[in-house]
């Protein structure tokens, strides 16, 4: 908003003064809520205590082509659940036996991915 600033030599002069939180729009926002529903483990939002995904019990596990398949569906349910912006189009999850992490890639809206690695130290974008 604008604010009328008292000056010393009694004159008074506008200034625009941001005092709101600046918050993110179109794909920006969508990038941020992703990775919001990644990074955060079900039970830490108090008023909302089911949001996020657990992928902490696959850091220590095995991996697998069949632990690859229940991680897609997991990401599947849980971005139709929390982001009703997207329209997902295909989730790609590859393990990456060499370097022990799990690549994922999220494609959509048509053309927009959204990629991210699950590693034993946590996720990575």
């Amino acid at each position: 908003y604008i604010k009328n600033k008292y000056t010393n030599n009694h004159q008074f002069h506008k200034i625009e003064e941001i005092t709101d939180i600046v918050s993110d729009t179109n794909e920006l926002a969508i990038k941020n809520s992703l990775y919001n529903i990644f990074s955060t483990l079900p039970g830490q939002k108090i008023l909302n205590p089911e949001f996020g995904l657990n992928f902490e019990q696959w850091l220590f596990t095995n991996m697998s082509d069949n632990a690859a398949l229940v991680i897609t569906q997991t990401i599947y349910s849980q971005i139709q659940r929390w982001e009703p912006r997207i329209t997902l189009n295909d989730v790609s999850v590859v393990p990456n036996y060499e370097q022990n992490e799990y690549n994922i890639a999220i494609y959509y809206n048509n053309n927009q991915t959204f990629n991210i690695n699950l590693t034993e130290a946590g996720i990575t974008v």
